[in-house]
Order: structure tokens, then C-alpha cells, then sequence
């Protein structure tokens, strides 16, 4: 684990054994043990079970393009199709009530805790150009995969809010201090961008 992710650590919102109370409590599961392995825009904690390993996820925050509980619940059901048809995929695990995401609280807001299947692997920073090619259609497997997918659940657009707009206003709150000239040069950017498909568009 980098310097970085024990860092984070720190910063991790939910207590590994508040996390094994509201996990052996909502899932029919027997847990060993429970640790945080990773804070970022999520808290990931890694469940030892008898029978596998699992990973609980907890949002720490509202993000600005997730705004209805729905949008958790369409997540899963695309992680299950994309199991479902062969593609590799984390899929999610039941709870005792049948659903996938439970809420919780955490000082009076509540945040979203969902289990997942844990895949092993290691972290590459730097990857091969033989490596980048079988990533690159791994990913294009998954486009492909999901086209035929339907979901009774509501999903945000893919407009130029949700793809350059929002994540820059999201950027510009994060780093507009320490790092002002990268967020100038993206904000100008996303700007010249938005402009030139917008005319396209008209």
C-alpha cells in the first residue's frame, strides 16, 4: 500500500467495527475480520469471511453528478448484467432484504455501504504498450456489452454538464488553491471544448 492510501486512511469516515456491525446486521454473512484498505472519494474496507474475501464501499460524499438513491441501484443492476453476460465485473452481494444498498448514517448524512465480490491484483502505475492494448479492449468489451442493457432505474445525462461542466466546478473546489495554474489550463480548457460542441450542436 502506497504512502498516499495509509494517508487517506486517516481520513476514512466509518470505523472498521461499525462497519462489521452494519454489515453482519444487513447481510447474511459471518465476517473474521474487517480493516480499511483505502479513503478517497469512497472508504473501502476489506471483509474476511470463512468461505472469500468481500469489500464494503461507503460513500463519503455526495458527489454532483450521483443525486437520487435510484442512480446506487442502477449501478448494481449493470454490475449484475455485465456478470451476467460473461464480462468480468465486481458484483455486488445481496442483502438479507433482497436489495443491494443500504443507507447509513454518518453525522446526519446519510451515505450509501454496498458489498462487492473481492478481485485480486496489483496496482501498475506505468503499463506496457501490450498491456494498454488488452486494457484498452477490455474496456471496449464492456462498452460493447452493455448496449443491449435497460434498466427500470433512473441515470443522470451524458450531457456537457455532467462531462465537463460539473467535474471542473468539482476540480476547481478540490485544487483551485494548490494547484491554480493546472486548473486554469483545465477550466480554459473545458471552456473552448464546451464552445466547440455546442456550435457543432446548434
Amino acid at each position: 500500500m502506497s504512502e498516499r492510501n495509509l494517508h487517506n486512511l486517516s481520513l476514512a469516515t466509518v470505523l472498521p467495527k461499525s462497519v462489521r456491525g452494519i454489515v453482519e446486521n444487513s447481510y447474511d454473512i459471518e465476517i473474521l475480520n474487517c480493516s480499511a484498505i483505502f479513503s478517497g472519494d469512497n472508504d473501502f474496507y476489506l471483509i474476511e469471511t470463512f468461505q472469500e474475501s468481500l469489500v464494503a464501499r461507503v460513500g463519503c460524499s455526495p458527489r454532483p453528478w450521483l443525486t437520487s438513491w435510484k442512480e446506487y441501484d442502477f449501478e448494481m443492476e449493470l454490475l449484475n448484467f455485465l456478470e451476467n453476460g460473461g464480462i468480468k465485473a465486481v458484483s455486488p452481494i445481496r442483502k438479507k432484504d433482497g436489495g443491494y444498498v443500504e443507507k447509513i448514517e454518518i453525522n446526519e448524512v446519510e451515505r450509501p455501504l454496498a458489498l462487492f465480490h473481492f478481485i485480486n491484483g496489483k496496482r501498475k502505475d506505468e503499463l506496457s504498450d501490450a498491456e494498454s492494448y488488452k486494457y484498452g479492449k477490455a474496456v471496449a468489451n464492456m462498452h460493447r456489452g452493455t448496449e443491449p442493457f435497460r434498466s427500470v432505474w433512473p441515470r443522470f445525462e451524458t450531457d456537457l454538464d455532467f462531462l465537463i461542466r460539473n467535474p471542473l466546478d468539482y476540480i476547481q473546489e478540490l485544487w483551485s488553491d494548490e494547484k491554480k495554474n493546472e486548473v486554469d489550463f483545465l477550466v480554459n480548457a473545458g471552456g473552448t471544448i464546451s464552445m466547440s460542441i455546442d456550435s457543432i450542436l446548434k
